[in-house]
């Protein structure tokens, strides 16, 4: 019995992993509180795993929806600086940061001319239109000597075709003290464009 069950749970993390993808994406963001505006538009890049959660995930053709893992960097410089990452060195000439986040990323079905709903998916199965929340910490002004930490909720409108994925996203944010264009919140809107990479 224990065999048997010890082969099940291999037969799901099996097919479990062979769902799974990394993504690559570069980050055009603006933060829209910077009222004296202070910084020039931000630019980043971000990697994230997708692991594929739920009952479907198992099954032949499903397993749209993931459960995700998030890493991004972002520069954002001073009017009139350049876009460079200035890691620890103490200059306050940008406003850089860290941000990594977890989230649920949900395909969206839609209706097929006999009424009933399937997933809409086109040559891979992460590709189609879905939607994600995500839940984050920010390490804020990385590039002073105190590191300036917040939590983070933003929400993501994406669409996949052929393993190449465009989205939308607005997002908040808020710190313990100010940041480094003086406000103790941030709200940002982004675009982003990637690759997804199937693993397995």
């Amino acid at each position: 019995m224990k065999k048997i069950i010890l082969l099940v749970l291999i037969f799901f993390s099996v097919n479990a992993f062979s769902q799974m993808y990394l993504n690559i994406s570069g980050i055009n963001e603006r933060v829209i509180n910077d009222y004296e505006e202070i910084l020039q538009p931000g630019l980043g890049a971000s990697v994230g795993l997708f692991v594929p959660v739920g009952s479907k995930s198992y099954n032949i053709g499903k397993g749209e929806n993931y459960l995700t893992f998030n890493g991004e960097a972002m520069n954002y410089p001073h009017i009139g600086e350049k876009y460079l990452f200035r890691l620890n060195d103490g200059i306050d000439n940008s406003f850089n940061y860290m941000h990594f986040s977890i989230g649920y990323r949900h395909s969206l079905r839609f209706p097929e001319a006999n009424g009933r709903f399937s997933y809409y998916r086109h040559w891979n199965r992460i590709d189609g239109l879905s939607f994600e929340p995500r839940l984050g910490i920010i390490m804020f002004d990385i590039n002073r000597e105190q590191i300036n930490p917040a939590v983070s909720f933003s929400y993501r409108l994406m669409y996949s075709l052929k393993s190449v994925q465009m989205s939308v996203y607005g997002q908040y944010a808020e710190a313990k003290k100010n940041m480094n264009f003086g406000y103790i919140k941030m709200l940002s809107v982004g675009v982003t464009i990637g690759y997804n990479i199937k693993l397995f």
